[in-house]
């Protein structure tokens, strides 16, 4: 069984570019709405994504339209997009900006909202990307990106858990100098067996959120890798993710997250947490 990557949690900037809400659901032949939306931007004029999702479960109803954010107070706005049905039925580009020697909109609010109607049970991610803001004089602002994603299944599969106790480190005491002299890295694994609780195969995973225990942050965050299991079926061996470590002390917290079609996930309800010592 393969271990994880590690993803490092890194502070990304203020301004977020998302859709909304960020999980929509609506059975087959129904009709929903999204929004793309902007928060706290500084001095906003242009803007432009490109939407992607999945066209065998989802079919865009074109035009989408305007929301009032650059519009605000009156302001004059250019608002287009590009879509080929024909050639590329699962993807959009929209955009939008400001009119004449006028300043950016700061704040939040929606830039656009578009229209879909839901062809086949499953899960679809909607993918931002190709994104671009910019002020009024043509910089760009940078950005951090929120996908939203699609779910409708007309049964339910239950949720998954860790099991009891079973949450747990490699290592709860772990000397760096001593794992380098046997010719070992800097690596500690993080273990969980999960349970599915439900009547349906799902997949699962844990993810571990590891604190320093002496500063109260968050250093990282933790994935493991995917499993399927069967009804009522426990991971064995337990599913597993790498951490680089370095000296002190940390917590960590365990918890399941499940999926049926391995694209929108769910969080158990149990958390287990455990701690361990790093000592140069």
């Amino acid at each position: 069984m393969s271990l994880a990557h590690v993803n490092i949690v890194i502070a990304s900037p203020a301004t977020t570019l998302a859709i909304s809400p960020m999980i929509s659901t609506a059975a087959v032949g129904n009709f929903f709405f999204v929004n793309i939306t902007v928060t706290d931007v500084v001095n906003l004029y242009g803007w432009g994504v490109t939407l992607q999702w999945d066209y065998a479960i989802l079919k865009f109803i074109s035009p989408p339209t305007e929301g009032p954010f650059l519009k605000a107070l009156g302001i004059g706005t250019f608002f287009s997009y590009t879509y080929s049905p024909a050639i590329s039925p699962w993807k959009v580009d929209v955009f939008g900006m400001r009119l004449g020697p006028v300043a950016g909109k700061s704040g939040s609010g929606t830039l656009a909202t578009l229209k879909f109607q839901v062809l086949a049970e499953g899960e679809s991610l909607f993918d931002l990307y190709a994104t671009t803001l910019s002020d009024n004089s043509a910089n760009p602002i940078a950005h951090s990106v929120q996908d939203g994603y699609f779910v409708y299944w007309s049964f339910t599969f239950g949720p998954a858990n860790v099991v009891g106790k079973s949450a747990w480190p490699e290592h709860h005491h772990f000397d760096i100098s001593a794992e380098l002299g046997r010719g070992e890295d800097e690596m500690q694994t993080l273990y969980g067996k999960v349970a599915n609780l439900g009547t349906t195969n799902v997949y699962v995973k844990v993810v571990f959120n590891v604190v320093n225990a002496s500063s109260g942050l968050l250093v990282a965050s933790v994935s493991s890798n995917e499993v399927l299991l069967l009804p009522g079926e426990i991971t064995a061996p337990p599913v597993s993710g790498d951490f680089l470590v370095t000296p002190g002390k940390y917590s960590v917290s365990a918890t399941a997250h499940y999926s049926y079609g391995g694209i929108v996930w769910f969080q158990g309800d149990k958390i287990k947490t455990f701690s361990f010592a790093v000592v140069p």
